[in-house]
C-alpha cells in the first residue's frame, strides 16, 4: 500500500488545479466564467476532503469494512453507477465548455444507435471499474 504524505498530496491537489486555471489560456472555452466557477467549487470541495481528513487510511479503512459487509454485488453496482455518473458529467461538461454543446444539441447530431452504444460502453468501463476497486479495496483495507 501507498501512502502519500498529506503535504505532498496538498501540493499535488495545488499544482493540478493551477493546471487547471491555465488551461484556458491554452485552449479555446466558450464558458469561461462556468469553468473557473466550476474549479473553484472543485478546489474547495477537494481541499475540504484533505483537510478535514477524510483521505485517511485508517478513516477509508473503517469506511470499507462497513461497505464490504453489503456484498460484492453491491460494492460492484455502487460503484459503477457513481463511475457511470461521474463519467458522463465530466462528458457533458467537456462539451459544454468545450464546444458550446448542451447534451440536448449532442442527442440531436448524434445517432441513436451510436447514443446507445456510447452509453452500452460508457456502463461497461464503469462496471469494470466498479470490480477494480472492490478488488483493490480488498487488497488494501
Amino acid at each position: 500500500m501507498i501512502i502519500i504524505n498529506k503535504n505532498i498530496r496538498l501540493l499535488a491537489i495545488i499544482a493540478l488545479f493551477a493546471l487547471l486555471i491555465a488551461l484556458p489560456f491554452m485552449l479555446s472555452i466558450y464558458h469561461l466564467l462556468f469553468y473557473y466557477v466550476f474549479i473553484a467549487l472543485l478546489f474547495v470541495y477537494f481541499l475540504v476532503l484533505e483537510l478535514m481528513g477524510f483521505n485517511d487510511v485508517e478513516t477509508i479503512k473503517s469506511r470499507w469494512q462497513k461497505t464490504k459487509k453489503k456484498g460484492k454485488t453491491y460494492v460492484v453496482l455502487q460503484q459503477s453507477i457513481i463511475n457511470f455518473v461521474q463519467i458522463l458529467i465530466v462528458v457533458f461538461f467537456g462539451q459544454y465548455v468545450g464546444n458550446n454543446l448542451t447534451p440536448a444539441n449532442l442527442y440531436k447530431e448524434l445517432s441513436t444507435e451510436y447514443i446507445i452504444l456510447m452509453f452500452v460502453l460508457v456502463y461497461l468501463f464503469s462496471l469494470l471499474i466498479g470490480f477494480i476497486h472492490y478488488n483493490e479495496h480488498n487488497k488494501k483495507y
